[in-house]
């Protein structure tokens, strides 16, 4: 076997022969190293099923010899007629077209594109690609928590057109387990898992149930918060309530009477969140501007 490296980059003519029954492939390449290395991944990958990769299941690679006929560096534009008409020359040399050889076509067409099938032979190889597209398929699973309903679809496409939704949304769904279609539809790649997905669903339902709702302390007017006097007042009790200390190691720098005060030091536009970030300091231990530290000592 050839060291494709070799041939990176190299245009030319290269001929598969079978060492058992010598049947050859002529093929041409612009790149007949990246060719060559084509023909072995589709072989192993079982991409296609020509009669060269036929051979090749039949008889197995290691019985093919790879040879080149042909070959030009550094290749430019005008390379390919010439590798057209070198093509057909060595295809009726060797004889490989047909029943006597590999090649489906007399050449100089860059091989399969230029064959033209039959109306049969359409059909069959669309008939073909059906039965491998449905043997891919994901079936989807769906359930309405409200009503239900279950609804089984065999692909996640047809799942996305009845829903009117995206495909990665339906993917998500079913793959995820804290999603819902619309709210009240559950989905799974399978039964049992859709089973969970139902029972978890159900209980959620159930404890936003039993939840006692919570007042709102903020109202929405205008696109902006309006305070209530409740939560204002505890804002106001809250910036008043402490006295703080300003510490730079273990040396007192300043004490301020009140919260509010120590918004000299920070300089918030919005002073309501002074204490919270005071304590959010002490809590985790970082130093304010990378040397200060605080104490809150309550007043009452």
């Amino acid at each position: 076997m050839l060291e494709f490296r070799k041939y990176n980059n190299i245009a030319g003519i290269y001929k598969w022969e079978n060492k058992i029954n010598h049947k050859c492939y002529i093929g041409q390449s612009i790149n007949i190293g990246s060719r060559l290395r084509h023909h072995i991944n589709s072989y192993i990958h079982k991409r296609y099923n020509n009669p060269l990769h036929k051979a090749f299941e039949k008889y197995g690679i290691e019985q093919f010899d790879v040879e080149i006929l042909f070959s030009v560096k550094n290749p430019e534009k005008c390379i390919k007629p010439l590798l057209d008409a070198l093509e057909i020359g060595f295809i009726e040399m060797y004889n490989s077209y047909g029943s006597t050889g590999y090649n489906q076509t007399r050449g100089g067409d860059g091989g399969i594109l230029g064959y033209k099938f039959t109306e049969e032979q359409c059909d069959h190889i669309s008939e073909c690609s059906k039965k491998c597209a449905v043997a891919h398929y994901k079936k989807a699973y769906f359930y309405n928590i409200r009503t239900n309903e279950k609804l089984i679809f065999e692909s996640l496409t047809k799942a996305a057109e009845y829903f009117n939704v995206s495909h990665s949304s339906i993917t998500r769904v079913c793959g995820w387990k804290w999603l819902r279609i619309k709210s009240e539809w559950v989905a799974a790649f399978d039964e049992k898992s859709l089973l969970l997905q139902v029972e978890r669903a159900k209980m959620k339902i159930k404890a936003n149930k039993s939840r006692p709702k919570q007042k709102r302390l903020f109202k929405t007017q205008d696109g902006k918060k309006i305070i209530s006097n409740e939560q204002r007042q505890k804002i106001r009790n809250s910036l008043f309530k402490y006295k703080v200390e300003v510490y730079d190691g273990e040396n007192l720098v300043k004490i301020y009477d009140n919260t509010l005060e120590s918004n000299e030091l920070f300089n918030y536009k919005n002073p309501n969140c002074i204490c919270s970030q005071i304590r959010k300091y002490q809590k985790r231990g970082y130093k304010y501007r990378g040397k200060y530290t605080f104490k809150l000592i309550e007043k009452y």
